[in-house]
C-alpha cells in the first residue's frame, strides 16, 4: 500500500513539473539540444518523413521522461520517509490512546485486596 502512496506522489509532483516548466525546458532544449537541429533539418528537406518518424514528438517524449523521472525520485526519496514517519506517530497515537482507554475503563481499586496485597509486597 505504501507503494502505491509513493507512485501516486511522484507522478502528482510529475504533473506539477511539466505545468510549471516546459516552457523553461523548451527555451533550454531550443538552445543547447542538437535534437531540434536534427529535427528543423529533417523537417525542411522533407516534412512527411519528419512526421512519419515522429521527430517532433522526441523533445516531448523526453520532457515527459524527465519529469517522471525527477517526480519519482523526489517522491521515492523524501516522501517514501515522510510517510514513514507519518504512519509510525499515527500507530504510536493510537497506542497511547488504547492504553488510555484501557486504564480508564479497568482502574485498579485502591482498597481492594489484591491491591493491598501488591502495595505490601505479600502478593507473588
Amino acid at each position: 500500500m505504501k507503494a502505491i502512496r509513493v507512485i501516486a506522489v511522484g507522478l502528482l509532483i510529475s504533473a506539477y513539473l511539466m505545468q510549471e516548466y516546459t516552457v523553461e525546458f523548451l527555451k533550454w532544449a531550443m538552445n543547447n539540444f542538437t535534437g531540434f537541429l536534427f529535427t528543423a533539418a529533417v523537417q525542411a528537406i522533407s516534412p512527411n518523413i519528419s512526421g512519419l518518424l515522429g521527430l517532433p514528438a522526441v523533445v516531448a517524449a523526453i520532457f515527459i521522461t524527465l519529469c517522471l523521472a525527477v517526480g519519482l525520485f523526489i517522491s521515492a526519496t523524501i516522501y517514501a520517509a515522510l510517510d514513514t514517519f507519518a504512519v509510525d506517530l499515527l500507530k504510536m497515537a493510537i497506542c497511547r490512546i488504547a492504553e488510555f482507554l484501557d486504564k480508564r475503563n479497568h482502574p485498579v481499586r485502591k482498597h481492594s485486596p489484591v491491591a493491598g496485597a501488591k502495595a505490601n509486597g505479600t502478593l507473588t
